[in-house]
């Protein structure tokens, strides 16, 4: 079916800041066209904010580096609209708001409405969660989860947000109406591909998150998708943001891959890690320095920030 007639038609997607009205809700997006014939779109969640602290909406990850490669759409949380002391909100909206539905609907809409066919959503720890979650509802698509809250309840700030969202509801209660444990979803089965990024170091998601979601993923069986991990320790302790290089280099992999099955992302990525090898290990004789591009250095910059939420 295509795009209800109240959305966007193609040609009103253009760079920059978009609001679309969900049924119980307005929904602030940043967009970021990239080339004309590009079938890809980029999805970019954020972490949690320091709110009230911090002004909404929030926008992180978008970078011109990808335009030529897909579109992009930074989506910021509107659980964030409802409570200005909300930190997170996983995309969950809250009791009188299921975001989760309704975005979900969104994403069909916008994928028909751009022809999209290949659908790539990124986040880290909150907004690792919320790609996990949209990615599961969009079979064929992949999610790119960077140290990713699996399960949000497990989560020690979830007892807060449920104060602030749900007051009178218990964990329990909340769970039933909305998808709170992606373990119990994955487990049942799964037709997208998921790239989970997580840094050993980090042991509160390493071993209450990442372990469970790959024994759950196991018990999918033959009813899962295509599942990469890459674990690592990149030099910082606890929850630190992974480096912007390693989240490149998957994005990429992911983005100009033949198709999104994990054997195509899996040798793509050790493609371009081998060429960025050689690149590296040319004597520097052989080509005159240069300063770093600017254009890598904005990106690095833009995709720690939407790690860490800022």
């Amino acid at each position: 079916m295509p795009p209800p007639p109240s959305f966007p038609t193609p040609d009103a997607f253009r760079t920059g800041c978009m609001t679309f009205d969900l049924p119980s809700a307005r929904l602030e997006t940043s967009f970021l066209r990239g080339h004309e014939d590009s079938r890809t779109l980029v999805v970019w969640f954020h972490a949690a904010l320091d709110r009230p602290a911090m002004a909404i909406p929030v926008f992180v990850g978008a970078s011109a580096a990808y335009s030529g490669l897909a579109h992009q759409i930074a989506v910021a949380d509107p659980t964030h609209d409802r409570n200005e002391n909300i930190r997170a909100g996983w995309y969950m909206g809250d009791m009188d708001f299921d975001a989760q539905s309704e975005i979900s609907t969104f994403f069909r809409n916008l994928r028909k409405a751009l022809n999209i066919e290949r659908m790539i959503y990124v986040g880290a720890s909150s907004g690792g969660f919320a790609a996990l979650h949209f990615s599961l509802l969009d079979d064929g698509s992949c999610a790119l989860a960077l140290q990713p809250q699996v399960n949000a309840g497990a989560y020690f700030y979830f007892l807060k947000y449920v104060s602030l969202a749900w007051p009178g509801h218990s964990i329990e209660q909340v769970g039933a109406a909305r998808c709170v444990d992606l373990n119990k979803r994955y487990q049942n089965g799964f037709r997208n591909t998921v790239i989970y990024l997580q840094s050993t170091a980090d042991n509160e998601h390493f071993l209450g998150h990442m372990m469970p979601f790959f024994s759950a993923a196991a018990k999918a069986g033959g009813k899962a998708g295509g599942l990469i991990s890459h674990v690592d320790y990149w030099g910082q302790l606890g929850h630190a943001p992974i480096p912007p290089n390693v989240v490149d280099l998957w994005l990429r992999s992911a983005i100009t891959a033949p198709s999104l099955s994990a054997e195509d992302i899996l040798q793509t990525c050790h493609t371009l890690r081998q060429q960025q090898q050689r690149i590296t290990a040319s004597p520097a004789t052989e080509r005159p320095a240069k300063a770093l591009d600017p254009a890598q250095i904005a990106l690095a910059d833009r995709i720690r920030a939407f790690q860490l939420g800022q």
